[in-house]
This record gives C-alpha cells, sequence and structure tokens, in this order.
C-alpha cells in the first residue's frame, strides 16, 4: 500500500501555525485509519521539529518516527501561510512524513 492516499490531502487546510497544522494533519492520518493517537504524532512531529524542519520556497517537510501511525503515511496539507523555519518565509504546503 502507498504511503500516499486522497483521504491524506487536504488543499484548505484550516491552521495558522504549525501546531495546528500538525494536529489537523495527524487528525487526518488517525480518521483514514492509517494512525492509532493524534496525540503520540504531534508529541512525536514537534520533538523532532525542535531539530528543525526541512522548508524551502514554501514547503515545509514536518517528518517523524513515531509509535503513533499503524502504516507509514504521507499527509498533505496547504495552508494560507504558517511559519516552521523563521528564517523561511511561511510555508503554503505541507508534507508531514510519518514512519
Amino acid at each position: 500500500m502507498s504511503v500516499f492516499a486522497r483521504e491524506l490531502i487536504d488543499l484548505n487546510l484550516d491552521a495558522d501555525d504549525k501546531v495546528t497544522a500538525i494536529q489537523r494533519l495527524a487528525e487526518m492520518v488517525v480518521a483514514a485509519g492509517r494512525g492509532t493517537d493524534v496525540d503520540t504524532i504531534v508529541t512525536d512531529v514537534l520533538a523532532r521539529d525542535e531539530m528543525g524542519t526541512p522548508q524551502v520556497e514554501g514547503v515545509a517537510i514536518p517528518h517523524a518516527r513515531t509509535a503513533g501511525v499503524a502504516m507509514s503515511s504521507v499527509a498533505v496539507g496547504r495552508v494560507a501561510g504558517v511559519v516552521f523555519d523563521p528564517d523561511e518565509d511561511p510555508a503554503d504546503t505541507i508534507f508531514m512524513i510519518l514512519v
């Protein structure tokens, strides 16, 4: 099975900051049956984010190894502008990779 799925894409993700964006994407993963625990996913992604999240040209790629997923997944969201890296412009597209 692919790490991508239609139910893991939200082109109008409602999020004003990175914590909310990660939360909403984690909720999509659990709702799709690919994750088991939203809080674990969020905690693990934010912990990994402390080391830095790749962000370039409007694309942020938060990621983590987490026990909160049942299968590796990539959740995609388009937002109005969320800062992951203060040295970069706000991201308008997020690819959250969970393994």
